[in-house]
C-alpha cells in the first residue's frame, strides 16, 4: 500500500484535502511532492519504486494535524486506487482513484498505531520543535496496510461527517491571523434520476475522469455541506454556485444559501436532448460577500456526453422498418396474382435488401451530420 499524506500547511494543500472530501467515488485526485533537488519529500530510496508501482495498487490519503502538541498525529480520510505515478521536473504525481472514507473509531490510537508501524520509513514527523517546519520527512510512502480490521473504522458515507468535524476542529483549518479564511467542507454524488443508484466515472490511464452522461436523461446532483463558522455566528452565511456547460440544464439554477451548520442539497439536471457538445463540466464555486473570504473544493466533475440506450434503440428499429419498406416499393405485384405478404416475401432478393439497407445507412449518417443543426 502507498501511503500519501497532506498536513494542509499552505491554502493549496488544505484545498487539496477539501477536493479529496468532495469528489465522488470513482473520481481521480492529484498529490504532489517534491522528488528530485534540495529539501525533497520523497525518500530517494523509493523513488524508482514508487514510479514502477502498478496502476491498481492501494492508497491511502492521510491527514497530518501539524500543530496538536508533542508530535504529528495522523489521520486516515480515504481510500483509493494509483491510476498512475509521473515524475514532472523535480515534482513527483501521484494520480489516485479515490474510494471509500473512513475514519477511525478510536482517532488518536489509530495515530499511535500508524506511527509506530509506519516511523521506520521515515514519515513526516515534528523537526527541531517548530511545526512548520516543511523539511520533515517522506510525504510518499510504501508499508503495509493498516486497514484490514475494518471493525477498527466507520466506512463510506458514515465516515465523511465525523472526519470533516474532526478536520474542521484542527488548526489547519481553523482561521487565523495567517490564514483567515473561513473554511467550507462538502461532498457532492451524482445519481440517476430516481436518486436510488450512484453514478461512477470512468478514469483514464492518464489520470483524467469523467462521468458517462446521455442527451435527454435526467440526474440528480446531492451536495452535502458543513459549514463551521454557523455554530456560532447564524448570521455568517456563504454562498455555492453551481456551474454547469451550456450543454447541461440545472434546476433550481439559483445559488445555494450556505445558512446552516450542515445541510444536504439536491439540484435536478439534464444533458439537454439535442446539444452537439461531447463534453461538459459541473464546478463548484463556494464565496462570501465580505471578508475574510472563503475556501473551498476547487473540483470539478467532468462529463462524457453520449446518446441514451433509448436512441439507439430507436434507432436500430426505425432503419429496420426503413429497410423493410425500401424493399418493399421496389416490389411489383405480376398481372393476376393477388397482393399478399407471400407474394412479397417471393419477390425478396438480396441485393433488393442490400440496396434498402444502404438507403437507410446514407440516411442515418445525414441525420448525424446536419439533423440537428436543422432542429
Amino acid at each position: 500500500m502507498i501511503y500519501v499524506f497532506n498536513s494542509g500547511l499552505r491554502g493549496r494543500y488544505r484545498q487539496n484535502v477539501l477536493n479529496t472530501l468532495l469528489l465522488p467515488d470513482g473520481c481521480a485526485n492529484r498529490y504532489r511532492y517534491r522528488s528530485r533537488g534540495d529539501r525533497v519529500n520523497i525518500n530517494p530510496q523509493d523513488r524508482e519504486k514508487l514510479l514502477r508501482a502498478k496502476r491498481g495498487t492501494d492508497v491511502a490519503v492521510v491527514f497530518i494535524d501539524r500543530f496538536s502538541g508533542q508530535d504529528y498525529r495522523y489521520y486516515p480520510i480515504r481510500l483509493g486506487k494509483l491510476v498512475a505515478c509521473k515524475e514532472d521536473g523535480d515534482q513527483m504525481f501521484f494520480f489516485v482513484k479515490l474510494e471509500s472514507f473512513l475514519w477511525s473509531h478510536a482517532p488518536d490510537a489509530t495515530s499511535q498505531r500508524l506511527r509506530q508501524h509506519l516511523d521506520m520509513l521515515g514519515i513526516p514527523r515534528l523537526t527541531r520543535g517548530n511545526p512548520e517546519e516543511t523539511n520533515d520527512g517522506h510525504y510518499a510512502v510504501i508499508g503495509e496496510s493498516l486497514f484490514k480490521d475494518k471493525d477498527l473504522f466507520k466506512w463510506g458515507d458514515d465516515a465523511w461527517e465525523p472526519a470533516a468535524k474532526a478536520l474542521s476542529a484542527m488548526p489547519a483549518f481553523t482561521p487565523s491571523q495567517e490564514q483567515p479564511e473561513f473554511i467550507v467542507f462538502a461532498r457532492a454524488q451524482l445519481l440517476n434520476s430516481n436518486g436510488t443508484r450512484r453514478q461512477k466515472p470512468r478514469v483514464t490511464r492518464q489520470g483524467t475522469d469523467y462521468f458517462r452522461l446521455a442527451r435527454g436523461i435526467d440526474y440528480v446532483l446531492h451536495l452535502r455541506y458543513m459549514y463551521p463558522p454557523q455554530r456560532t455566528d447564524p448570521a455568517n452565511e456563504a454562498t455555492l454556485a453551481v456551474n454547469a456547460s451550456d450543454s447541461i440544464r440545472r434546476l433550481p439554477e439559483s445559488p445555494v444559501r450556505i445558512n446552516s451548520f450542515i445541510e444536504t442539497v439536491t439540484q435536478r439536471l439534464a444533458v439537454k436532448r439535442f446539444t452537439e457538445d461531447a463534453h461538459a463540466s459541473i464546478d463548484f464555486h463556494f464565496s462570501r460577500d465580505r471578508a475574510p473570504g472563503l475556501l473551498g473544493s476547487d473540483a470539478s466533475l467532468q462529463i462524457q456526453v453520449v446518446d441514451a440506450r433509448r436512441f439507439w434503440l430507436a434507432t436500430f428499429v426505425a432503419v429496420v422498418f426503413f429497410v423493410i419498406g425500401g424493399a418493399l416499393t421496389a416490389m411489383n405485384v405480376p398481372a393476376g396474382q393477388e397482393a399478399t405478404l407471400k407474394t412479397f416475401v417471393a419477390q425478396l432478393t438480396t441485393w433488393k435488401v442490400i440496396g434498402a439497407g444502404i438507403q437507410a445507412a446514407m440516411l442515418f449518417v445525414l441525420a448525424r451530420l446536419i439533423g440537428k443543426k436543422i432542429l
